[in-house]
């Protein structure tokens, strides 16, 4: 015996030995990612059953691909890894903060794809320059017509920004949202 030691061989991966007694395990199994990410699917699955996990799960994953200081292959992992899983059957709140009219706040239904990318990456890097150049236009303007409105989060911007000298009017072409745009833009 040489002195130094390694883990046992659980999988059809080596192990290197370094010579000051610790070793390090090289997984060359190309299953094994794919069963540890199973794993962890079946563990968060089960953790989803706890009253107010799948909660605590979308906003720790939004205040953490929003705030942390990771890797975008590593924000895109997360996102990956608990967005569909944890979506709600209702609209939840989110908000963004344009530095030219503040802070707005909206609600959005995470089952679209959209609405769930804006929810977790944050309105911040959305469209940036458009919405620079719209709110300088409002500070101008009394009259705005958002055609296709979405979630009207033009048409929010324009409200925040008209502060009662206009009017905003927005329109969706999907009947299924006109709902969801109403409660956000109340006339």
């Amino acid at each position: 015996m040489d002195g130094t030691k390694s883990l046992p061989n659980l999988t059809s991966g080596h192990t290197k030995r370094h010579g000051h007694g610790c070793s390090t395990r090289l997984m060359l199994s190309p299953h094994s990612a794919m069963e540890r990410h199973q794993t962890l699917r079946r563990i968060a699955s089960a953790a989803y059953y706890v009253p107010g996990m799948k909660a605590l799960a979308r906003i720790m994953t939004r205040f953490a691909i929003q705030s942390f200081l990771l890797s975008l292959k590593n924000k895109q992992r997360l996102y990956n890894f608990v967005t569909e899983a944890s979506v709600p059957g209702r609209e939840v709140l989110a908000s963004a903060h344009d530095l030219s009219i503040g802070p707005i706040s909206f609600k959005v239904n995470l089952r679209d794809d959209l609405s769930r990318m804006w929810y977790y990456w944050g309105y911040s890097a959305y469209e940036s320059p458009t919405v620079r150049l719209f709110c300088r236009l409002l500070k101008t303007k009394s009259c705005v017509l958002d055609v296709g409105a979405n979630i009207g989060y033009y048409t929010l911007l324009a409200a925040k920004a008209l502060e009662g000298r206009g009017r905003g009017s927005c329109f969706r072409a999907m009947p299924a949202s006109v709902p969801m745009v109403k409660r956000q833009c109340p006339t």
